[in-house]
């Protein structure tokens, strides 16, 4: 092994350290050589030749690929891998600055130049964008220097003014071997700024060195060519003192060295007696990352993106991961002691967490992709929230803060001269008392408006930064009038020395006019020295006068120093602007915060199985409740109820939709369009864990949202035991059940109380409303829930329900204008039972001639007994109109219900008799309305899907309506109620005007047992 140098492929003709190997005295060399900060491996074979140790010159050898190669010194600006310089300095008249310069190079060999600086309130000051300019004119050596004239010269900004010049020049000298470089920019005469700046990529490129293992040792597997395993020992690895990776012959004969970046092992080794390059990875455990501090979190994170955008995503991911952790460490370390300096690593928080959802979901890592999508809506909420305000607003308070202790201390000392003063004099400094009080007053105010911003939570309230303002401009002048009020006192006494009087007000009005003195701070003490020196001089023989001139200028200069800081505070409110900032911030992070949500959708189009797209919206529940919570806060509430729909049902809208296309995400135009075509309002509900959002959307495209404050765990065990006391209901002893009636009409009023009532103001009327619930909603029996009289909401308008609004279109499109010609299959207590313990529905069979009887005899095809088969189903059911299954049903809450979820029928020798969920599928039935009358039809396990039960499978398989049960039913009850629906039904009626008929008739034919109406409801879009 030998090394030796070159200049191959570099575009400065940098000369670098290669490592050669001669193999078994071939004129050959192989060289093993790792291309910088790129990581990657470059194995290339020259011709063996002589080399001039001196000149350093290579003669006959074939070159080395190209490639910029690792350089500690580059001749000029532009040889770096990482031409971006962060940029701090000074203007003119001493205005600090900070921004970014970058530069880039193309093909041609001509650069371009990005020169941006921004102004300590971050109003942007210059950017300049010269591009294509020629390499030789501009970089000579290590200097570059660009000049403009005319067009390409780049605006000025000056307090919002935009101002031309008709010159400029920026003049920047890179220091090599450094990495900084140092410049100015003069536009004109009008403005010079001077800039030192640091290379991003040196730091980038110390990480990567410090990330790299510091050495080989260990076992490898092959990744590249033919071979086995190798071994590195550690004597022959290169240890952590080493200063970098080196070429180590193993004793298999292979030659390798460590590509830090990628953490391979690449090098050269015979094979069937060819000399070839090999690649091995590491078999060990990962390494660990070395210990880095806070100061490095914007290198690292740079790094890691970097290597994100090069598609290297595993190793991108824990660095990505460890400059989360070091960016919140400053994050949290800036919040202790203030939000000064927080805000641009929140700002780089963001950046890095939009590459870990990228690179999570190139990964196909799900969790962690969820995880980062949810923590995103979270930084975007808290750069959405008032401290951008906060920040702007605190260095006002302070002024303020600091205007008031100096004023304070003056009334101290007015006081104390008060105590002093001769009796003929005491009125004139109780006057200056007075004014210093009133001054200290309108202070206060100020000072209680803007602490009220910097504290928030309303610091983003415009009324506040509104308040705020105002109180500034008329503090002002208030200010002003009571420096005249105070030097009224002692007119009398004063007038003796009218020329000190002069100079007194000079004095005062030296500092009034809202802007401090323009003269210099000694010219303005000598002329304090001159006044005092005169009134010690000309007032010394009246006693006091002398004492209560002084008070009077001072108190007055005081005063008139406190009216200027207010009104420059102003000034600096006016130019900050914070609810324009705030505005924009908060229109680009709605922006972002919505489109978050194409991941999860982008995910669940990758699956092909229906339980996976379930899954994979119910994991992101947590992310979606995050970015409802961010759109509402950010006042987008059209946004944030399509976020809703996201969250809900999607896995059944893609079922109802083609085959192997998941549903498109619904726009606002869309949810408008179908809620006009139902032709009714809908109140679409989201649970969140502090509150119960609901959106009412009306025909006529007016969307409305309520937020109502409540722990949803106490109204989710509400539901529970509403539902627990209705299974109770169905079977407690006759002693039980007053008590039982009771607390189901407790229960029912405290959830409409959270559920229903706040709505009552967007949702006035008579009209039909469809209602979309979302998770343990889906259990509440709307149709019972009563208003703050006690009247039930099915008793004032018809209800409806549907799992989401994006199927409804589809469900819509199953409408035909024969809705009601269809004939009636109906299958009608099966006889046997498929399982024990399934009591026969005697009362049904002896009865469902009369429900029979509401169909022509050619239009009804009734199975009782052992007829109520699975065969007969399939056979008739898809050209009945109606289907009835009047039988008994069980759902499971389970993640299985596909198995434990049926509908009883009659067994026969081809079919057990459970009509379960998977059965249902091929069915055909497309038929406009499903009566199921059978107890827990409409049951089921609740997801974000929606009810995972019978209701989701007929409704996917076509029906439009479906009559459904949801709790345990009395036969009588059931039966009563499908008899009046169906005979309202087919005597026109609209089938949810007819379904809300028929069950306010239950309840006043049952109207001491309330329980007997709860089970039933109306799903789907009917007509």
């Amino acid at each position: 092994m030998f090394r030796f140098w070159a200049a191959a492929g570099h575009p400065g003709g940098v000369w670098d350290t290669f490592d050669g190997l001669v193999v078994d005295g071939e004129s050959t060399v192989h060289i093993v050589h790792v291309l910088g900060a790129r990581a990657v491996v470059a194995y290339a074979r020259a011709t063996l030749s002589a080399v001039d140790d001196e000149s350093r010159e290579e003669a006959d050898t074939e070159p080395l690929p190209d490639g910029s190669l690792p350089n500690a010194a580059p001749v000029s600006a532009l040889d770096v891998d990482f031409p971006f310089y962060h940029l701090t300095g000074l203007s003119s008249g001493d205005l600090a600055v900070s921004g970014r310069l970058i530069l880039r190079t193309d093909e041609a060999g001509r650069i371009a130049v990005t020169f941006a600086v921004k102004d300590a309130a971050a109003s942007t000051l210059i950017i300049w964008n010269p591009q294509g300019l020629n390499r030789a004119e501009t970089v000579v050596g290590s200097r570059i220097v660009i000049t403009g004239r005319g067009d390409d010269v780049p605006d000025h900004r000056v307090d919002g003014r935009r101002i031309r010049i008709d010159e400029a020049m920026l003049d920047v000298d890179f220091e090599p071997g450094e990495h900084r470089v140092s410049g100015v920019l003069e536009l004109g005469a009008d403005l010079r700024v001077t800039f030192v700046g640091t290379l991003r990529g040196r730091t980038v490129q110390r990480l990567r060195e410090q990330i790299a293992r510091p050495d080989a040792v260990g076992r490898w597997a092959p990744v590249i060519g033919s071979g086995g395993a190798v071994t590195v020992p550690s004597a022959a690895g290169c240890s952590s003192s080493c200063a970098g990776p080196r070429l180590v012959v193993l004793d298999s004969g292979a030659a390798v060295r460590l590509v830090p970046g990628l953490d391979l092992l690449a090098g050269v080794d015979r094979v069937d007696g060819e000399v070839a390059f090999r690649a091995w990875r590491r078999e060990s455990e990962p390494y660990r990352l070395p210990s880095m501090t806070v100061d490095d979190r914007e290198s690292l994170r740079f790094l890691a993106q970097d290597l994100a955008i090069a598609g290297r995503q595993a190793e991108a991911a824990p660095l990505m991961a460890r400059a989360a952790e070091l960016i919140n460490e400053a994050v949290e370390a800036g919040t202790a002691t203030g939000p000064t300096g927080t805000e641009p690593d929140l700002i780089s928080l963001t950046l890095l967490l939009n590459h870990q959802v990228r690179v999570a979901f190139e990964m196909r890592d799900y969790p962690a992709l969820l995880t980062h999508l949810r923590s995103a809506v979270v930084l975007r909420r808290r750069l959405s929230s008032d401290v951008m305000v906060r920040n702007l607003i605190r260095p006002i308070a302070d002024t303020l803060g600091q205007v008031s202790g100096v004023l304070e201390g003056f009334t101290s000392y007015i006081a104390a001269a008060e105590e002093h003063a001769p009796d003929t004099l005491t009125a004139a400094f109780r006057t200056l008392r007075v004014a210093l009080h009133e001054s200290l007053g309108v202070l206060a105010e100020l000072i209680r408006l803007s602490n009220i911003l910097v504290a928030g939570p309303t610091g983003a309230d415009a009324a506040a930064v509104t308040a705020l303002a105002e109180g500034l401009e008329q503090a002002t002048g208030t200010l002003h009038a009571l420096v005249a009020a105070a030097t009224v006192g002692g007119a009398e006494a004063v007038a003796v020395v009218p020329h000190l009087v002069v100079a007194r007000d000079g004095m005062i009005a030296t500092f009034a006019g809202g802007v401090h003195p323009q003269s210099p701070v000694d010219e303005i003490e000598a002329a304090e020295a001159r006044f005092l020196d005169a009134v010690h001089r000309d007032a010394g023989a009246v006693p006091g006068l002398a004492q209560l001139l002084r008070s009077q200028m001072e108190t007055g200069v005081a005063i008139n120093s406190a009216a200027a800081q207010i009104a420059e505070s102003k000034r600096y409110l006016d130019k900050a602007d914070p609810l324009a900032a705030l505005t924009s911030r908060r229109g680009s992070n709605r922006d972002g915060a919505a489109r978050l949500s194409g991941y999860v959708e982008q995910w669940r189009g990758r699956l092909d199985q229906d339980r996976d797209r379930i899954l994979a919206v119910e994991h992101a529940l947590d992310f979606y409740d995050a970015l409802v919570g961010l759109l509402l806060d950010l006042d987008a509430v059209d946004e944030a109820l399509v976020a809703a729909e996201l969250a809900r049902a999607r896995a059944t809208a893609d079922l109802l939709g083609p085959l192997d296309a998941p549903t498109p995400v619904p726009s606002v135009e869309e949810i408008r369009a179908v809620v006009a075509r139902l032709g009714h309002s809908v109140v679409e509900y989201f649970v969140r864990p502090d509150e119960l959002v609901a959106w009412v959307i009306r025909p006529d495209g007016d969307i409305r949202c309520m937020r109502h404050p409540v722990a949803t765990s106490t109204l989710n065990d509400a539901v529970a035991d509403l539902d627990r006391l209705i299974e109770e209901r169905s079977s407690g002893t006759a002693d039980q059940l007053t008590g039982i009636e009771t607390a189901i009409t407790g229960r029912l009023a405290w959830i409409a109380e959270h559920v229903w009532w706040p709505l009552l103001p967007l949702s006035a009327g008579d009209a039909p409303i469809t209602v979309v619930p979302h998770l343990f909603l889906l259990r509440v029996p709307f149709a019972a829930l009563p208003d703050r009289s006690g009247v039930p909401l099915i008793r004032q308008r018809a209800l409806t329900f549907l799992p989401a609004l994006s199927p409804a279109d589809r469900l819509l499109d199953r409408q035909r204008p024969d809705l009601r010609a269809g004939g009636l299959l109906a299958l009608v207590d099966p006889e046997p039972m498929p399982l024990p313990g399934l009591n026969p529905l005697t009362r049904t069979r002896n009865h469902v001639g009369d429900v029979a009887a509401l169909f022509a005899g050619s239009d009804r095809d009734i199975r009782i007994g052992a007829e109520a088969t699975f065969e007969a189903l399939r056979r008739a059911g898809p050209a009945a109109g109606v289907v009835l299954l009047a039988t008994h049903a069980e759902a499971a809450d389970s993640l299985s219900p596909a198995v434990e979820s049926y509908i009883a029928l009659a067994p026969t020798a081809t079919h057990d008799g459970l009509l379960r969920l998977d059965d249902v599928t091929g069915l055909g039935l497309d038929a406009p309305l499903l009566v199921l009358s059978a107890c827990h039809s409409g049951a089921g396990r609740v997801t974000g899907d929606g009810v995972l039960g019978m209701s989701r499978a007929f409704l996917v398989e076509g029906a439009s309506a479906l009559f459904l049960t949801m709790y345990r039913a009395e036969e009588e009850a059931a039966l009563t109620m499908v008899y009046r629906f169906l005979e309202l039904w087919r005597h026109g009626e609209r089938t949810d005007e007819a379904f809300r008929t028929a069950l306010c008739d239950l309840m006043t034919d049952f109207a001491g047992d309330s329980a007997m109406s709860l089970p039933f409801m109306l799903y789907g879009t009917g007509d």
